[in-house]
């Protein structure tokens, strides 16, 4: 498990995505829970530039999220082609509505 801390030495540039990897990330004003943090394997932060200090969360996952992208290439994941298949469908059933209506068996 991988958790967010802007006091972190190690930076999520330095997590190697090609393993698998669960990054934890807390609240923005509170940060990860006590529990949450201590099953937190490698505590990491994202270098900021300038006067910015932290990037608020929904950017903080984003950069995260695009760097594991990046390191382990164009592959959607560790899902067999009929995994991801599956799992883009129960999504699509998820997100439209009435598709159950629709639904061909």
């Amino acid at each position: 498990l991988v958790g967010m801390s802007g006091e972190a030495e190690t930076t999520i540039y330095d997590i190697d995505f090609k393993q698998k990897t669960a990054l934890v990330f807390g609240s923005e004003h509170e940060g990860l829970s006590q529990e949450a943090d201590k099953l937190i394997d490698t505590h990491v932060k994202i270098p900021t530039v300038g006067m910015v200090e932290s990037f608020n969360l929904s950017v903080a996952v984003a950069l995260s999220l695009q760097t594991a992208f990046t390191q382990r290439g164009s592959k959607h994941s560790d899902l067999s082609k009929q995994q991801y298949l599956e799992l883009l469908a129960h999504y699509y059933t998820l997100s439209v509505p009435n598709a159950q209506k629709i639904l061909v068996v």
